[in-house]
């Protein structure tokens, strides 16, 4: 850590057991991956640093792996041979008590996989709706404002202010009342990136929808 901070790096590690948590903690890690079984001591420490540590649940493989895992041959027998359900209910009960306690918490990681392929990213956004009590305006800041804050571009990044990056995304539906509207490239009727249109929604009409128009 000392020669990361030396070379101006950030860190990130995957601790799953407290006290490997507590480790990540004290050595100055920015960024802790999955937390599943942070006992009281554990949270406590995360509690202690939160305006310096951010966490990640990278919930969407264990999700998936719970409840789709016969999609890629996972069987439930060999799921619960590998403590998918008891690591499923850890990560449930342990993000409850963090969401409480006011911690930053950053949507994603764990997606390319065959459970997980790209492009589904946004459904850890729903999944921290249902699972993890957040509303969904804290859902999408998790996804937004505390991911441009990981990546070291706080107010830059995630947030739509004067002088901030506007990279903006314009959906069809509203993801404060459901949050399936955002899963999916083909969802994103606009993706203006840098200030610069890099999805036109008027390139998408089609030829009966102009004629229409006119």
């Amino acid at each position: 850590m000392e020669t990361a901070y030396d070379w101006g790096k950030h860190v990130a590690c995957h601790s799953r057991a407290a006290e490997s948590v507590k480790r990540a903690v004290r050595a100055g890690i920015d960024c802790i991956y999955h937390c599943d079984f942070a006992d009281d001591e554990a949270l406590g420490m995360l509690e202690a640093g939160k305006d310096r540590v951010i966490v990640g649940p990278a919930f969407g493989l264990v999700h998936n792996a719970v409840f789709e895992g016969d999609l890629v041959g996972l069987t439930k027998e060999v799921g619960d041979g590998m403590g998918l359900p008891r690591k499923f209910e850890h990560m449930i009960r342990t993000y409850h008590e963090m969401r409480r306690r006011g911690m930053r918490v950053v949507v994603g990681g764990d997606y390319g996989l065959m459970l997980t392929p790209m492009g589904q990213n946004a459904r850890d956004i729903g999944h921290f709706v249902k699972f993890f009590g957040y509303s969904p305006a804290e859902a999408l800041k998790c996804a937004t404002a505390v991911g441009g804050d990981l990546m070291g571009h706080k107010g830059e990044l995630g947030v739509i202010t004067e002088e901030a990056l506007a990279d903006l995304l314009l959906v069809d539906g509203n993801p404060l009342q459901g949050q399936s509207v955002l899963v999916g490239p083909d969802r994103c009727s606009m993706i203006m990136k840098a200030g610069a249109m890099h999805r036109d929604p008027r390139s998408r009409i089609t030829v009966p929808q102009r004629l229409a128009a006119e």
